[in-house]
């Protein structure tokens, strides 16, 4: 595993130090909680995405799912 890659220690690290210092913009408690929500998710992208390649079909269908949030939720602005 390659310390920079996406499922690296590094990278893990650098998400988890930028989502405490945004979150940390409102309240320690934001910085607290937006360090470990970085914390945990980085390590598992990697393995969800190889779910999500496993599954047949299940890209395209996330794919039209996120144009269509996309769509209804410009069109209510």
């Amino acid at each position: 595993m390659d310390y920079w890659n996406a499922d690296g220690a590094g990278c893990a690290l650098l998400k988890t130090i930028g989502a405490g210092i945004l979150g940390g913009v409102s309240s320690w408690e934001g910085a607290l909680k937006g360090a470990a929500s970085a914390a945990t998710s980085a390590p598992l992208t990697p393995a969800i995405a190889d779910l999500v390649k496993g599954i047949p079909g299940m890209s395209s269908i996330l794919l039209e799912n996120m144009i269509s949030d996309f769509k209804s939720s410009n069109n209510k602005k």
